[in-house]
């Protein structure tokens, strides 16, 4: 019997180290897949990191652009009225002028003088001022506008010396 029994447990024994060798190869082999997952993850995880980074930065220009524009606009339908559309032009117009033109743009005309420089305001139709366009309706509009403050112009004028005036007085 002790031929018997020893045979036996040899034989389980070779069994459970046949198995346990199975597993622990098995498992390296699981290790080794799960460590090449978690490189190529990486990778990709930078990539993503990256391509929200440049949305991120793309958005917030867009944001700001857009944010200008709507401000525009608002400032637009603030000037235009139904009775008189083009009351407003002239005010609209002074908006923009000073908006882009006073800060950055001082010409020196001698050594003690300066003279702000003339900033033309322009309608830009991108060459689709055609015949039955809705664009052709605002280049009609903007053209009308600028003949209305070209009319009023002297009181105009008469408006921005005695704002000066006040200006200098202070």
């Amino acid at each position: 019997m002790s031929i018997v029994g020893e045979t036996i447990l040899t034989v389980t024994i070779e069994m459970l180290v046949e198995k346990l060798i199975s597993d622990v190869i098995q498992l390296f082999a699981r290790q080794e897949q799960i460590q090449a997952a978690l490189k190529d993850w990486k990778k990709k995880l930078r990539m993503i990191r990256a391509v929200l980074d440049e949305m991120k930065q793309s958005a917030s220009n867009l944001y700001g652009f857009l944010k200008e524009l709507k401000l525009t606009a608002a400032e637009a339908e603030i000037y235009i009225a139904d009775r008189d559309p083009y009351k407003g032009s002239l005010k609209y117009y002074q908006r923009l002028s000073n908006r882009y033109d006073a800060r950055n743009f001082d010409l020196a005309v001698g050594e003690n003088q300066k003279k702000k420089p003339f900033i033309p305001i322009v309608c830009i139709n991108l060459l689709r001022n055609a015949e039955g366009k809705s664009e052709s309706i605002l280049v009609q509009h903007f053209e009308e506008s600028l003949n209305y403050v070209m009319l009023n112009q002297n009181r105009v004028k008469t408006l921005i010396d005695q704002e000066e005036e006040k200006l200098s007085l202070e």
